[in-house]
């Protein structure tokens, strides 16, 4: 049963279901009141990372990208979790 586990493991070690639960706890507590928040929510949810970022232009800088990493969407989103 071990051996199936950390096989499943290696197999899709990128993929955590909760990134776009993290990056909603986030945008909801911090840009709640921000111009395309429902909709970088909905894009967010869609699996759709240009949607998002088309949704959080002119947000503050730090905001965006720490948004996208928590979605597993940035580039260096993937360095951030090894």
């Amino acid at each position: 049963m071990r051996r199936l586990v950390d096989d499943a493991m290696r197999a899709a070690p990128d993929e955590d279901p909760r990134r776009p639960d993290r990056a909603y706890r986030f945008l909801s507590a911090i840009a709640g009141d921000f111009p395309g928040y429902e909709a970088a929510l909905r894009a967010l949810y869609a699996d759709d990372p240009d949607a998002v970022r088309t949704a959080m232009e002119g947000w503050p800088d730090d905001i965006q990208t720490h948004a996208l990493v928590l979605a597993g969407f940035a580039p260096h989103a993937a360095q951030s979790t090894a």
